[in-house]
């Protein structure tokens, strides 16, 4: 990440996959249905609640969030790339990727699992739902 903040045409990329990772990790993924965020902070990396969307999906059983982070990575990897063309499909393909992944599994999984029920019938029931995106999800988005 040194590397791609330090080079000028990059700059930009770095900067913007930097906050992205941060607000992945570090803020809550899930709108906060009472408190602050300075409440929920503490959290972050424990209750399910107020959890980041990086221990959403690692510890309390949400991998579709995974798109997101997806996303972030493969467009960090293409800002240590050349700028050019090929730099500028690997992005559109990346952030097309964590965009359409979170929105699609925002719009199709709702608090109580899959919101049709043509999707539980082909995939199976969830083991949790989920609530509207909070801090995190807005912020990587």
């Amino acid at each position: 990440m040194a590397r791609m903040l330090a080079l000028g045409p990059n700059r930009a990329i770095g900067a913007w996959v930097l906050m992205g990772l941060l607000a992945y990790a570090c803020l809550p993924w899930y709108f906060l249905q009472e408190g602050s965020l300075l409440t929920a902070l503490p959290g972050v990396w424990g209750s399910e609640r107020t959890a980041s969307g990086l221990w959403q999906a690692l510890a309390h059983e949400r991998p579709w969030l995974g798109f997101g982070l997806a996303g972030l990575l493969l467009s960090a990897g293409a800002g240590l790339w050349p700028a050019g063309r090929l730099q500028g499909q690997m992005l559109v393909f990346a952030s097309g990727l964590g965009l359409l992944g979170l929105l699609g599994s925002g719009f199709t999984i709702g608090v109580t699992g899959w919101m049709f029920p043509s999707l539980e019938a082909l995939w199976g029931p969830l083991p949790r739902g989920q609530f509207g995106m909070g801090w995190g999800g807005a912020v990587v988005l």
